[in-house]
């Protein structure tokens, strides 16, 4: 059967520690872009960023973290490319 690949956008929540909301959002954007692979609940996954189930008032909440549950996003313009023909 074959498989297609289909570019797609995950919705996720980010808790940032910072003094105040420009700090966090300029700290954010810091990670714009970046590449990761998510494997586990609890994973850093960069040196800043970690995906992370604790609750945001927990003390030990890293400092920029994904929440675990995300939001999968298909445009409807999405592009399919066949990636296997098997």
């Amino acid at each position: 059967m074959p498989v297609f690949r289909i570019e797609v956008a995950i919705m996720a929540t980010a808790y940032v520690k910072a003094d105040d909301e420009e700090s966090a959002r300029r700290r954010l954007l810091e990670l714009d872009g970046e590449t990761f692979e998510h494997a586990s609940r609890d994973q850093q996954l960069t040196d800043d960023l970690w995906i992370s189930g604790r609750q945001y008032d927990d003390p030990d909440l890293p400092d920029v973290a994904l929440s675990p549950a995300m939001t999968l996003r298909v445009p409807s313009d999405s592009d399919a490319e066949n990636v296997d023909d098997s």
